[in-house]
């Protein structure tokens, strides 16, 4: 039954969301190694236009990277794109032999990304010149970390590698045991992953020993965010956990209202959580009660972001919603022309978020 489950929700996931490079800041899914979902830039309060509107050559279910001045994206028919973050105008095009949802890294002048070809793929930033790829064994949907100059990435293989980011040569490799859905998280010298075998995984990057493992008893599709002494994950079944960074041992938990694929997004105001029955849910991180909920018609499967007092969040009806974080009020929507699975990410005053209309967004 738990596989049945298991194949099930990754279908449904697949289905509805589904020359010399020169020295880049870093960007990831979630904003930053921590992977909390928090962005620096300040994000529209009010909706004033659409800046710019990019067609794609396929359905877009990952989320967008934007660093020094470009855009990165992937698209289901396995093509790979670089974008002005300014006009939506294509820098470059790179294509790949499988779909791609994983959500790309940039730094050091290469940027990062999983195919569900199978293969690890580096381009420089700058051009999109193919500078490496690695071949796992399976799926790749995981959205990789750069820490330090090694990127860390799970897979279907039932892996957890660390590869050097200037060659793509492994450096190490942890058997998991289970598909890495989720994006590793780094804080303080510790990684942090979650499995479909249902653990929670906290691995020393120094010695590349496991320091804890939580069982949480289901599926973990979502990525951990870790924020000052805590880790924060959720379960498909919608159970959210709070645990020491440190020691994996539980500060508490909360049932949400529905199943959860999404990662959650946190900061010292709140913990920010969204469910596939179409609940955005505010948490207070301290006691783990619920400020306040805001509910769609539809499901939710992508991952809230935060900026400044404003969250935002997309679902399947086709809408990106800019809800107060601390009223739970909607401030204003927007609607494209199909269901968004695309977490969205704030850049320079643009809140930016893919569709599976084939359209990456840009609003201001």
């Amino acid at each position: 039954m738990r596989m049945l489950k298991k194949y099930f929700l990754l279908f449904a996931l697949t289905v509805m969301i589904s020359a010399g490079c020169t020295s880049e800041q870093a960007g990831m899914f979630r904003g930053n190694p921590a992977r909390t979902g928090e962005y620096d830039a300040s994000g529209p309060r009010t909706l004033s236009r659409l800046a710019w509107r990019f067609q794609a050559s396929g359905e877009i279910s990952g989320s967008p990277t934007v660093s020094r001045g470009s855009v990165y994206i992937g698209a289901w028919d396995g093509t790979f794109y670089s974008l002005d973050a300014k006009t939506g105008e294509e820098n470059w095009s790179y294509r790949t032999d499988g779909r791609i949802s994983s959500s790309a890294a940039v730094s050091e002048g290469y940027v990062v990304f999983g195919g569900y070809d199978g293969y690890v793929y580096a381009l420089c930033a700058e051009n999109g010149t193919p500078m490496w790829k690695f071949r796992t064994e399976n799926e790749v949907v995981s959205s990789p970390l750069i820490h330090e100059g090694v990127v860390y990435i799970g897979g279907f293989d039932l892996r957890l590698r660390a590869l050097e980011l200037e060659t793509g040569d492994e450096i190490w490799c942890y058997e998991v045991g289970a598909e890495v859905f989720s994006s590793p998280a780094v804080n303080e010298g510790v990684l942090y992953f979650g499995d479909l075998g249902g653990y929670l995984h906290a691995i020393s990057v120094e010695t590349r020993r496991e320091i804890w493992s939580y069982d949480a008893g289901d599926m973990v599709f979502a990525t951990p965010a870790v924020f000052e002494e805590a880790a924060y994950f959720i379960s498909v079944d919608g159970v959210l956990r709070s645990l020491n960074a440190s020691s994996g041992e539980l500060n508490w938990q909360l049932d949400l209202p529905g199943e959860v694929i999404a990662s959650p997004a946190v900061n010292a105001e709140g913990l920010y959580a969204s469910t596939r029955e179409g609940n955005l849910v505010a948490v207070d991180i301290t006691s783990g009660a619920v400020s306040w909920v805001y509910g769609i018609e539809d499901e939710i499967i992508s991952s809230p972001c935060l900026s400044g007092q404003t969250v935002y969040i997309t679902g399947l009806d086709g809408l990106l919603y800019s809800i107060d974080t601390e009223t739970g009020e909607l401030l204003w929507v927007f609607r494209t022309d199909g269901p968004l699975s695309s977490s969205p990410v704030v850049s320079s005053g643009a809140v930016l978020f893919g569709g599976m209309d084939g359209c990456l967004y840009s609003l201001m």
